[in-house]
């Protein structure tokens, strides 16, 4: 920047002149039906209550798009007498206690989200609780 001068340096201030061509950008083109990019739309999880307690439920089955889980923060929004713990799990059968939230097994403590990312066909994902009627609230798309 030359003494003097303040602010940008001075091409970026040149503005249009008359009789110039200057490219313009094409038109935004709108997704098209069948693309990635297509808005989905928000559905309910397939089962969002532990029907036995300690015995793992599918919450989602693929495919999806993305979405989220939410471990409610209280015991009545549970459904429960104290308010627990929640095990899901994309890969296999989650257990029902914290000692089994290892490996692909992920615990959320009340009040915790956890959010889908793309599923393929066919893939599910459980959800266990160590109490019956344990709910959880969530969307997928």
């Amino acid at each position: 920047m030359s003494q003097g001068q303040v602010g940008m340096p001075r091409q970026y201030f040149q503005l249009p002149q008359v009789g110039r061509d200057y490219a313009v950008p094409p038109p935004q083109v709108l997704p098209q039906a069948g693309s990635d990019i297509v808005p989905k739309i928000p559905r309910a999880l397939d089962l969002s209550t532990i029907l036995v307690g300690g015995t793992a439920v599918v919450a989602v089955t693929g495919p999806i798009y993305g979405g989220f889980l939410t471990n409610p923060f209280s015991a009545a929004a549970q459904g429960v007498p104290t308010a627990e713990n929640l095990y899901i799990d994309m890969v296999g059968v989650p257990g029902a206690t914290d000692a089994t939230a290892n490996g692909t097994t992920v615990l959320l403590q009340p009040g915790q989200n956890f959010t889908f990312p793309w599923l393929a066909v066919g893939v599910l994902v459980r959800i266990n609780a160590a109490t019956s009627g344990h709910r959880v609230s969530g969307e997928v798309w």
